[in-house]
């Protein structure tokens, strides 16, 4: 399933649930960080690559803020998540996400 985003759009939640590859709910209480990672497709580099912020950590739940300049690019992006967790040495987990489009605003 593809995500639909408006270019230019900013200040906006987009919420995930994190879930390992088996769509298992992944307990956030333990990590250090998650990091939303969204590139282009034939891209070496992320588009956006920013920290997420952790809502409800037994469910999962987190998500990250849609800043100025992330979506003003037209096309579309393979999205994940990134997470950490405080062992030693540190796990971590990555969590695909559906693929994003952003689509050109409307005058």
């Amino acid at each position: 399933m593809t995500k639909v985003l408006v270019q230019n759009d900013k200040d906006f939640d987009l919420n995930f649930a994190a879930k390992d590859s088996a769509g298992l709910v992944l307990d956030l209480t333990s990590v250090t960080s998650v990091t939303f990672y969204m590139k282009a497709l034939n891209a070496t580099t992320a588009k956006i690559s920013g920290a997420c912020a952790i809502v409800t950590p037994a469910l999962g739940l987190c998500k990250y803020v849609v800043q100025a300049g992330d979506l003003d690019t037209v096309g579309n992006y393979m999205a994940e998540l990134e997470v950490l967790y405080s062992t030693t040495p540190a796990d971590k987990v990555t969590v695909q996400l559906d693929d994003i489009y952003v689509t050109e605003e409307q005058a």
